[in-house]
């Protein structure tokens, strides 16, 4: 909501109300200070202002294209000290995302679905560290885990 006002009849200030952001107002900087309404769809968008919005907006972790949230988990795991390497978006032969630490290379496996994860995709991350060499490996997801698979 916008109103007039002026200070001393010489100048008018425009004074905007503050509100909580909305999807429609939260925004990424591109270039040179321009302003453009932030797409979590978007790939191509800064993996600081993807990560700046799912703490807004955490339900919004399921409109992020896959290739993006994989690129947020390595963000994340850099963050505590891991040497991180994101694997291609296609042919990744089960490994989403690479971590080196001084225990040895975790493998970590990440999806992004409504869908409950079942033990065959945990077995499938299994398979692909041995194939890999890794000695453990982490499943992040944005649902939840089959009883089956929780073991």
């Amino acid at each position: 909501m916008r109103r007039k006002t002026s200070a001393h009849d010489l100048t008018s200030v425009d004074v905007v109300a503050e509100t909580r952001p909305t999807f429609s107002t939260i925004s990424a900087e591109v270039g040179y200070g321009a302003l453009r309404a932030f797409d979590p769809a978007d790939v191509a968008a800064p993996i600081e202002a993807s990560r700046a919005h799912l703490m807004l907006r955490p339900e919004d972790a399921l409109k992020l294209h896959p290739q993006r949230l994989e690129d947020i988990v390595g963000s994340i795991f850099r963050d505590f000290g891991y040497r991180t390497r994101v694997t291609a978006y296609r042919a990744d032969g089960g490994i989403d995302v690479y971590l080196d630490s001084d225990q040895g290379l975790v493998g970590v496996q990440v999806k992004r679905t409504k869908n409950p994860i079942e033990i065959e995709q945990v077995s499938s991350l299994t398979g692909a560290l041995l194939v890999n060499d890794g000695t453990s490996g982490i499943f992040v997801t944005t649902s939840r885990f089959r009883r089956g698979a929780r073991q």
